[in-house]
């Protein structure tokens, strides 16, 4: 932060105060600003009247500098070779909301009242991960202009972001399990959806699997990548490999029909490779185009789509009804990886075990959210305790502390 520094008079008879302000962040050199007075004593009290607007929030360096071409310089010389060139692109995006508003806005003119309006109305807009996200990075960069002393106090400190309602996962339940998988039926990417559904992966790791992740032998799968879609400049982007989401690699046991699938892929990828020969690219790709390239996740959500309407149709036929008379649940290719966490809690695998399947950070995530898959459990493992009281019931069964007063207080 900014320092007082001695008074002094100069040769032509006025008095000077320097407030050494730091370094500049570009030039890396002192930026002092002077302040000049016609006595020791009006100086002085010039000084500390700068000193308390500084303290106030007031522009500090006599350069004014936009909130744009900060958010620029801080992106390009903070953040870029310190994270991911996918995290830095999202972080770039993120930003651009907030430089549409206030890109041409000195950094001391931003109020927090103005930036609680921005961010209620990227709520309001359902924009809520944008929100969260600018939010964080805005308070981050302009932490660091205090520090690079372009700022005095740091207004998005003090915003109070809206709360987010909690969306729970779109599960499949076991009949529409069954119905998924009756439509997949003559669907080119049926094995990609069958895998997905027995492994638990995002999908941008079932995108991103090659064949050198599997072991056929051991019956396990090495996790250590996914497909993207990364910037290659500013309107220019193209599929890549990329760490995983928490960019730890995991190790997966598989089930034998996950085996199967695989193996029925390879049989699939050999016909292409027959047909194409000279054509096929081969990168290794479990799950490719015809062509052997990487598949794109929106054209996967769309075949997913197409399976959806299969579904409704057989519904629809099952029970002597038009199509249009007949509803099926909408979900995703997440849903798939909430079906599979869904039904292993069913069948009492420890969320533990759960949990480091499907990649989470922590198992706390797990248990946040997949908490509609545990009352039921919970409800069963209390009952396994009936008895711990050593107290019994009328019919010689063993109850709780509450029967006991019950029947204690009808015989009174």
């Amino acid at each position: 932060m900014a320092k007082y520094t001695n008074i002094r008079q100069r040769k032509d008879g006025r008095w000077e105060a320097r407030i050494l302000m730091g370094r500049d962040p570009k030039t890396g050199k002192s930026a002092i600003k002077y302040i000049y007075g016609h006595s020791q004593a009006e100086v002085r009290n010039k000084q500390k009247a700068y000193m308390k607007k500084l303290d106030e929030g007031l522009e500090i360096k006599s350069e004014r500098t936009e909130l744009g071409s900060w958010l620029d310089y801080w992106l390009e010389n903070y953040k870029k070779k310190m994270v991911q060139p996918t995290t830095y692109e999202n972080y770039c995006y993120s930003l651009s909301h907030v430089k549409k508003f206030f890109g041409r806005a000195y950094l001391s003119q931003i109020t927090t009242d103005e930036l609680q309006r921005f961010f209620v109305s990227l709520a309001e807009d359902g924009k809520m991960r944008t929100m969260k996200v600018s939010h964080c990075l805005l308070k981050a960069s302009l932490d660091k202009a205090i520090e690079n002393v372009l700022l005095a106090k740091n207004p998005a400190q003090y915003v109070i972001l809206p709360k987010a309602e909690k969306k729970e996962a779109v599960v499949l339940t076991k009949e529409e399990h069954e119905l998924f998988l009756q439509a997949l039926q003559g669907e080119y990417l049926a094995p990609f959806f069958m895998f997905q559904l027995a492994t638990g992966l995002r999908s941008g790791e079932v995108l991103g699997l090659t064949w050198d992740m599997v072991d056929f032998e051991d019956k396990i799968i090495h996790v250590t990548k996914a497909v993207r879609r990364q910037r290659v400049d500013g309107t220019q982007s193209e599929l890549t490999f990329a760490p995983t989401k928490t960019k730890r690699s995991r190790d997966m046991e598989l089930l034998d029909e996950a085996v199967e699938t695989l193996k029925l892929q390879q049989q699939l990828q050999k016909m292409d490779k027959a047909r194409l020969r000279e054509g096929y690219e081969d990168i290794g790709l479990v799950f490719a185009t015809h062509a052997g390239h990487m598949l794109e996740r929106g054209n996967v959500a769309k075949v997913l789509k197409r399976i959806e309407n299969r579904m409704r149709e057989i519904k629809a036929a099952d029970l002597g009804v038009p199509v249009t008379e007949v509803e099926v649940k909408h979900f995703t290719l997440h849903s798939l990886r909430h079906t599979f966490a869904t039904r292993a809690l069913e069948q009492d695998i420890p969320l533990k075990i759960v949990s480091s399947w499907l990649g989470h950070s922590s198992i706390r995530v797990t248990g946040d959210v997949y908490s509609h898959a545990l009352p039921e459990k919970r409800r069963a493992s209390i009952e396994k305790l009936a008895g711990i009281t050593g107290i019994k019931n009328a019919s010689g069964q063993k109850c709780g502390q509450a029967a006991v007063l019950k029947q204690n207080s009808d015989t009174k």
